[in-house]
């Protein structure tokens, strides 16, 4: 298949990108564009935007997935993310787009719910891993609908689930406030503005630096929960240690009872003393009964001299 010549002329222009997308990591993104559009040559811009924003994408099964809703007071699915697998096709799928022109009022609620309850289900090529974005692009030229009160509360929701939001609007209809409001955070790398359809290009390269921008927050996220959950587990472990240091003080504590050796002790110095007041008589009394015999062999040999 050969790409348009639109394409053709963007692929062109990508070396001017400010940055280089990091695109071997998959996402997968949602177009959405407001059709409250005053005539084709208006209508001829916002498609051709798509296609440059999709033009510095590589498309692919293991890659980036695109799809594209349309919305005014209601909202439709153009094709979903697992419709087209390559670029050439998802640039002649927008080109394909009919012009609808817009009804009375823009409708962002239908838009997001559209988004969560039908683009970014796994039956339509949503992929567990891959970083969601949804690239919502307003001209806001006809009223809002009075159930857009519930569009703040609808755009947290679709957050809630992991979705990135970038918001594009035509400064001069579109709301200062609720943009931002919508969209992720930072506002500097999600809210966009042009000042005419005609310069609605101009926002190219912001948008597609935000998705990269956004890209690589979903991968920093997904690292920073598998270090904390890490983490999470060192407590449990230390828990353990004061458990066994109180086994090993109770066991200090029967030492004590041995300390009975003292008694022994004091039995010994006892016997000892016994035996020498029994020993002490005993050789007392033969030393007195030797000398006696002594004094009187020499009275006897004295006597004997002077008979």
């Amino acid at each position: 298949m050969t790409l348009p010549l639109s394409c053709w002329m963007c692929l062109l222009e990508i070396a001017n990108c400010t940055e280089s997308p990091r695109w071997h990591e998959k996402a997968d993104i949602v177009l959405a564009l407001e059709l409250s559009i005053d005539d084709l040559f208006q209508w001829s811009y916002a498609r051709q935007y798509l296609i440059d924003i999709i033009c510095r994408l590589q498309i692919g099964p293991d890659k980036t997935q695109v799809g594209v809703v349309t919305f005014s007071d209601r909202a439709y699915v153009e094709f979903h993310l697992n419709n087209h697998t390559d670029r050439s096709t998802v640039a002649k799928a927008i080109e394909k787009i009919n012009y609808r022109p817009g009804g009375r009022y823009y409708n962002f609620v239908a838009a997001l719910r559209k988004v969560r309850n039908q683009m970014f289900m796994p039956v339509n090529g949503a992929r567990a891993g891959a970083c969601k974005v949804l690239v919502m692009v307003a001209f806001c030229n006809n009223n809002i609908r009075l159930d857009n009160l519930y569009t703040l509360p609808e755009s947290l929701e679709l957050r809630s689930t992991g979705v990135k939001i970038i918001m594009v609007g035509l400064a001069s209809r579109c709301s200062r406030y609720l943009l931002p409001m919508m969209a992720s955070r930072p506002a500097n790398s999600s809210v966009f503005w042009f000042a005419s359809p005609g310069q609605i290009s101009n926002t190219t390269n912001d948008v597609v630096d935000g998705i990269s921008e956004m890209t690589r927050n979903c991968v920093l996220t997904t690292t920073t929960t598998t270090t904390i959950t890490t983490l999470s587990i060192m407590p449990v472990i230390s828990a353990s240690k004061p458990t066994t240091q109180s086994t090993t003080t109770t066991q200090f504590t029967t030492k004590p009872i041995t300390t009975r050796i003292p008694v022994v002790t004091t039995t010994r110095p006892t016997t000892t003393t016994t035996s020498k007041t029994i020993t002490t008589p005993a050789t007392s009394t033969t030393t007195t009964t030797t000398a006696e015999t002594r004094l009187r062999s020499k009275r006897r040999h004295k006597l004997e001299l002077f008979a």
